[in-house]
């Protein structure tokens, strides 16, 4: 590069999301709320809208529907959705299992900023991949009940992450940001670092447990907890959406046919592959061949 020449001008969605975090930091009270809600029962929040409020809802461990862009869709393992001023939203949620969760955060947005005239980040995204650290950052900034209780810049350095790892309209359902590693969740928890690596490596044989707890040098029972505690999901969980994201990422490249695909991911045929990816994805491979945004 010149030594004079300008700096690479970001992807739009990255302007929009810069400049929505740096608007936070001027002015913090535009956090308007940062709440987590167990699921213990069923939930139901109406149809409605909020004239102001960006919302972002993260949802772990549950079942049922949401109401986004004016349809409600299946909420499938970890799913994200955004809703902008003005959007009708509302859900219908039970719980999966012992760890579900709805992570609400509004945000007090005017129309005229690029963010929420540009909407760069992506209204709905199913079966996210745990491993991209959304979880453990949504925590962090939900944990206070009173968002005013910790300081102002620690809460808005937390959101800004969140911001960030947040999926992006154009992204593949659960793809990970660019520039994005799972070394980060690592960091989190060194003793878990090998199980998660022994994850990322067996996608044609899914690891059990037992398995993942004897690599990590753990009784089944402690890695379970000190795994959901960090990740938010199962490790079952956690395998399935790391093979899940594997078949995304072999479908979208034309040289794999389907029967590679299930072979590489040690399914006994590709019909099996079909029904599970259907499964998880509500489309069949094939459909999301032709259009990866139809998730």
């Amino acid at each position: 590069m010149a030594k004079n020449a300008p700096p690479p001008t970001p992807p739009r969605d990255e302007s929009a999301v810069g400049d929505l975090c740096a608007r936070l930091f001027a002015e913090p009270a535009r956090l308007d709320q940062a709440v987590s809600h167990a699921v213990s029962g069923r939930l139901y929040i109406g149809p409605h809208a909020h004239k102001n409020l960006l919302q972002l809802d993260l949802i772990t461990g549950c079942q049922g529907q949401c109401l986004v862009d004016g349809q409600w869709r299946r909420v499938h393992d970890l799913t994200a959705m955004t809703t902008y001023p003005g959007d009708e939203h509302g859900y219908e949620l039970l719980p999966h299992d012992s760890h579900a969760a709805v992570y609400n955060i509004r945000l007090r947005v005017a129309g005229t900023w690029p963010q929420a005239k540009e909407r760069s980040l992506q209204p709905w995204s199913v079966s996210l991949d745990p491993g991209r650290g959304l979880v453990p950052a949504v925590r962090l900034v939900t944990d206070h009940t009173e968002i005013r209780e910790i300081p102002s810049v620690l809460r808005i350095s937390r959101l800004t992450e969140v911001l960030c790892l947040w999926p992006r309209t154009g992204q593949g359902s659960g793809d990970m940001p660019a520039g994005f590693s799972v070394d980060a969740i690592k960091e989190l928890d060194p003793d878990l670092a090998d199980a998660i690596e022994h994850i990322h490596q067996s996608t044609d044989q899914p690891p059990t447990l037992e398995e993942l707890a004897d690599v990590a040098s753990m009784s089944a029972r402690h890695f379970a907890r000190r795994f959901e505690t960090l990740l938010g999901c199962t490790p079952h969980a956690y395998v399935t959406a790391r093979r899940f994201a594997r078949a995304r990422e072999m479908l979208l490249e034309e040289r794999f046919k389907t029967h590679q695909i299930a072979d590489a991911l040690g399914f006994s045929s590709p019909a099996t592959f079909s029904r599970w990816f259907s499964q998880h994805a509500g489309v069949s491979p094939g459909k999301y061949r032709q259009d990866p945004h139809v998730l």
